[in-house]
């Protein structure tokens, strides 16, 4: 689908928010105070842009499509707050703390979110878009079927919060899914620093029919006999599955295994 000089391409999962109203909340939800650097994840045609450059900060709007950035830089010729860069987002590297926005295609937003955490002293709050299924997990509960090393490995970093959902109708193209707006707040210190930690959640959650005994067992190479010793010291049963833990459960248990 064409829209002015550019097409839409699928292979960057293009789906541009059109209703000016969400994009005015989503701007809002950032609370931007004067001199915040902004940086804007694949601006598209600008709707996010054009409410962003009234208030008193920079703005970074990385665009890897080429097209847009000459769109969007004819489109805001003159704007002395904004600076358009064309590129992968993910091989950006800011220079600023930054307060974060975007609207995420499904395909990178795994990748984005680890771009961001890697990155965790380099910004401090997040408005991402992204596709319903992807920030539900996000932001699942223990025991549910959402609930996952995403989860959690978020929750490390970040806290997070559901704003609101975004119907197809609101963007162009449609998706053919439900979108939902989330905020990330960083934490001014991660909860946890282990080099393997998160290797260790990704474990717990391989197989999700399996105990987390025979996870676990697995990944650390420890005798199932000898784990489930150690789960039931520290009051775990060893039928347990890795869904019905939190971070800190997954904590202690780490700490357990490793004083082994």
């Amino acid at each position: 689908m064409a829209s002015g000089s550019f097409y839409y391409k699928r292979y960057w999962g293009q789906s541009f928010l059109k209703s000016k109203q969400i994009a005015e909340r989503l701007v809002s939800a950032l609370n931007l105070k004067e001199g915040d650097v902004v940086l804007e994840i694949g601006p598209g045609e600008g709707i996010l842009t054009e409410f962003l450059i009234k208030y008193p900060v920079k703005v970074i709007a990385v665009e890897i499509d080429r097209s847009l950035v000459n769109f969007l830089k004819e489109r805001f010729k003159g704007v002395k707050n904004l600076e358009i860069v064309p590129g992968d987002i993910l091989k950006y590297e800011p220079a600023d703390i930054l307060k974060i926005i975007g609207n995420i295609p499904y395909s990178i937003s795994s990748a984005l979110l680890f771009y961001l955490f890697e990155r965790w002293k380099k910004w401090t709050e997040a408005v991402l878009t992204l596709q319903k299924e992807f920030a539900d997990r996000l932001l699942a509960l223990p025991s549910t079927k959402d609930y996952g090393a995403l989860t959690l490995i978020s929750e490390i970093y970040a806290e997070k919060e559901r704003l609101f959902s975004i119907p197809p109708s609101f963007f162009r193209p449609q998706p053919k899914v439900m979108s939902c707006a989330i905020i990330l707040r960083r934490r001014k210190k991660i909860l946890l620093t282990e080099p393997d930690f998160i290797e260790y959640l990704k474990s717990a959650f391989t197989h999700r029919r399996k105990t987390l005994l025979n996870n676990l067992a697995d990944y650390f190479d420890i005798t199932k006999e000898r784990l489930k010793t150690i789960l039931e010291k520290k009051g775990f049963s060893p039928n347990l599955r890795a869904e019905e833990l939190s971070l800190m459960e997954f904590k202690e248990i780490y700490d357990a295994i490793k004083r082994v």
